[in-house]
């Protein structure tokens, strides 16, 4: 966000791209180790997806009749599975299809997740009953989280193996 400000101030219209690449360059700046980071690309590249596929993701979403609210939804969560892909098949040798199914499902819960750990950290220094009860709703939450997520991971070619691909044709297909 503060990238994205500062871009702002400095650049009419900077487009998508160009926020996100200075919030890398500057993160790169304080842990350069993080080029070769795995979190770090996926984290990047998820973003840069939805910024960039998530339009076109709408609009077809849409020509299948889906009301506009369910395309938004979904078009958010495609790009970024879409967008990650290539980097998990090179790291990992397999296509997470149930990706595309867990996370519609449990997306919507990372703002409460957010929100309710941030009032356990303040509340748990501050005032350490009231935080146990935040953290108990927080564990609960959590646990709703994982069940889904572990009983999705669970079905039938919930990922397909698909051997790795050499990091060229990953470089071709970002390219």
């Amino acid at each position: 966000y503060i990238t994205g400000v500062f871009v702002l101030f400095f650049e009419a219209d900077p487009g998508p791209v160009r926020p996100v690449a200075l919030a890398a360059f500057l993160l790169l700046l304080f842990r350069p180790d993080w080029i070769g980071h795995l979190g770090f690309q996926l984290s990047f590249l998820a973003v840069l997806g939805i910024l960039i596929g998530y339009r076109p993701m709408e609009v077809f979403l849409q020509s299948f009749g889906l009301p506009l609210i369910v395309s938004r939804y979904l078009a958010v969560s495609f790009s970024a599975n879409l967008a990650t892909i290539p980097m998990l098949v090179y790291s990992f040798g397999y296509v997470p299809l149930v990706a595309f199914l867990v996370n519609p499902l449990v997306i919507w819960a990372f703002g409460i997740i957010l929100y309710l750990g941030l009032i356990v950290s303040v509340l748990g220094n501050l005032w350490f009953d009231a935080g146990v009860y935040f953290a108990a709703a927080l564990s609960l939450i959590l646990d709703g989280f994982l069940f889904v997520v572990e009983k999705c991971g669970n079905i039938p070619f919930a990922s397909v193996q698909t051997g790795q691909i050499p990091g060229i044709l990953v470089a071709a297909i970002y390219g």
